[in-house]
This record gives C-alpha cells, structure tokens and sequence, in this order.
C-alpha cells in the first residue's frame, strides 16, 4: 500500500474513533454533525464489503410517501403502505434482481437480524426486512424503503436511514408539498451532498394546480443551499385516487428506469472520494470538540501553574 492508502486509512480509523466518541463528547445539540461522521464511516466501510448490486435509498420525512414510491419505481406492492405517521421503522429492502445478498447484508448490518418484511413487528429495532420481489423490470439492484429522520419518534431508529444513504449508490429524497420546505430536508441534504451519489429529489402527492409554483421555489431553495442541481433530477408524482395513474406518471416512468439502468459504483474509488470530501467539508466542526478540549486542559494546567507559583511565594 503507497503513502496515499495508508493516509486514507488513518483518517478512516480516525473518523471511526471520533465517531465513537462524538456522543459522549457532543451530546444532541450536536445532531447533525453526529450524523456527517455516521455517513463517513459508513461510506469508507466500502472498502471491506463483498461486491453487490446496485442500492437506491428511498428517504424522507414523515408522511411523504416514501413506501409508495418504492412501490411505484419496483411496480409491484412490496412495501407495506399505510397513512399514519411514523409507520415504517426499520429499513426494507427488495431485490429485483441478481445474485443471493447473504454476505453483504451481513457485511453491512453485523449486529441485525435479516427478515422477510412481512414477518417484522414495528417495535422491533436491530432487524433488517430483505426479500427478492418480481418488479416490472429484472436487474441487478436493491430498493430500500427507510423509516423517517424528522418525527418525534425516529431518535429510536433513523440511524438506519443514516447508514443506508451512506451504503447506497444512490438516493431518492420523497417530499410533498407539506415537507419539502421543512428544516430536516435541507438539514439532510447538505449533510449528503458531499457524497458521490446519484441524487433525486421526488416531489410526491402534488396537484397539478401547485406543481410549478412548488417546483420553482424547490429549484431555488436548492440553488441557494447546494449550487447548480440538475432539473432534470426533479420528478414529479402526482396526487391521484389511482395507484394506476400514480404509477404510470411520468416521475415514476423516470424513477423506475434510475433503477433499472443503475450500476453499482467503483466502492474503492468511491469510498475515497466519499471520506476525503467529507472531511474537507465537515474537519472543523468534527474536531471542534477535540480543539476546545485541549484548550481547555492547556488554560487549566497554565491555571494550576499560576496557583502553585502563588502558594510556593506565600510558604
């Protein structure tokens, strides 16, 4: 190995060991950085998986849609679809085509159970829901439904999402004319737009009445907090009494043939891209605790100098 994979692989096992670290040091208020570092040490973990398929990461917040949309892309009823909030909490994936995912499943999650979706309860929390579906299309890819970051309740199990959007080569971001403005889109959103990933963004359940006044303000939101995004990547879904019409819409006509004509990216490269930029982009803010601690420890012996200088002049 040259000079540069071994500096790569410090850093990899430095972000490791802050990330470990990060919790105890960092507390909630510090959420969001927590989350950039799962996202690098998930991404570098590349390196030491079996080869796979492709992987798409559906997200979103609460209500959006997101197990319809899996549904729409795969045209077949896979993920379970219902109107409350909060009603996935565990990451399920469907496999559309190719080889058997025993070892990557276990390469990727090595502390969860793998289930057949319809066999999870939702209190359950370290299980993974895995089954091959018979989707419109047979290729060599993996869609996954993922539970929400932004509710209440998903402190319990959005890491998953985390981890997934870091595994994954690429990522559709579901949001509805209700969401796409909420803090947790944008928050997530610039937290992954340093990865090398394929991203979407899904405007589901719109009436055509909104659909370009909501696609414009999007467009500028997105100009403003990421810089040129790609037109193109915004689809549409919209809101209809037919699974029919929501299925054979043109934004879901688009999302299917992401799927379907996804390659499964050079993990190598990737990962390398993935921790350097991540790092440029999140450094100060990772070792900011880091920085203050040792401040902190350097005033406070320069402190206890000062003291002892003090009491050996009085004794």
């Amino acid at each position: 190995m040259g000079d540069a994979g071994e500096d790569f692989q410090r850093l990899r096992r430095f972000v490791s060991v802050l990330r470990g670290a990060w919790p105890s040091r960092a507390g909630d208020a510090n959420a969001a950085a927590a989350s950039t570092l799962q996202l690098a040490e998930r991404a570098a973990d590349a390196l030491t998986r079996p080869p796979a398929p492709a992987h798409v990461a559906v997200v979103g917040p609460t209500q959006v849609g997101k197990s319809s949309v899996v549904n729409h892309m795969l045209g077949v009823e896979a993920a379970d679809v219902s109107p409350l909030a909060g009603h996935t909490t565990q990451a399920h994936g469907f496999q559309a085509g190719g080889a058997a995912l025993t070892d990557w499943l276990a390469s990727a999650f090595p502390d969860f159970a793998v289930k057949p979706s319809g066999e999870l309860s939702r209190e359950e929390r370290r299980v993974i829901g895995f089954q091959r579906v018979r989707a419109d299309f047979e290729a060599d890819v993996v869609v996954w439904d993922t539970p929400d970051f932004d509710s209440a309740e998903s402190a319990a199990y959005r890491a998953v999402t985390i981890d997934l959007i870091g595994l994954c080569d690429a990522v559709v971001l579901v949001v509805s004319r209700e969401k796409y403005a909420d803090l947790t889109v944008w928050t997530l959103l610039e937290q992954i737009a340093p990865l090398a990933r394929e991203l979407y963004i899904c405007l589901n359940k719109v009436t055509p009445d909104a659909e370009a006044a909501i696609r414009a303000s999007l467009m500028s939101r997105l100009q403003e907090r990421l810089g040129a995004f790609d037109d193109s990547r915004v689809v549409t879904i919209p809101q209809s009494a037919s699974i029919e019409a929501q299925r054979e819409s043109t934004g879901t006509r688009m999302l299917r043939v992401v799927a379907r004509n996804l390659s499964a990216s050079d993990l190598q490269s990737r990962a390398r891209r993935d921790i350097a930029a991540m790092s440029r982009t999140n450094w100060d803010v990772w070792t900011g605790p880091i920085v203050a601690e040792h401040a902190a420890r350097e005033t406070w012996h320069a402190d206890v100098e000062r003291a002892l200088d003090v009491g050996f002049e009085h004794y």
